[in-house]
């Protein structure tokens, strides 16, 4: 982008765009609101981050299964396979 006279967008935004949404301030909802605009790799993973963290807030894993459209048991199958810690889900 520099290199075609445009302003770097990504510079600074590093903790803007790993914080979350509800914690951001005002000043910082307007730059990441800028920064969305853009069809950038670095802002599709944000919207990623935004998705996967609903999984998270669920109350339990059969709801979060459910968000995904997928069974249970596929669901367990796959938090074993990744090495993620099942008690982190609320069940």
């Amino acid at each position: 982008m520099k290199q075609e006279g445009l302003d770097p967008v990504l510079r600074k935004s590093h903790w803007l765009l790993l914080k979350r949404q509800e914690n951001l301030g005002d000043e910082q909802r307007f730059r990441l609101r800028d920064l969305l605009r853009y069809n950038l790799k670095t802002v599709r993973a944000y919207l990623l981050k935004e998705a996967f963290q609903q999984l998270w807030d669920c109350p339990s894993a059969a709801w979060a299964a459910a968000k995904l459209g997928i069974p249970r048991q596929t669901l367990d199958s796959k938090i074993a396979a990744l090495g993620i810690d099942k008690y982190r889900f609320k069940t």
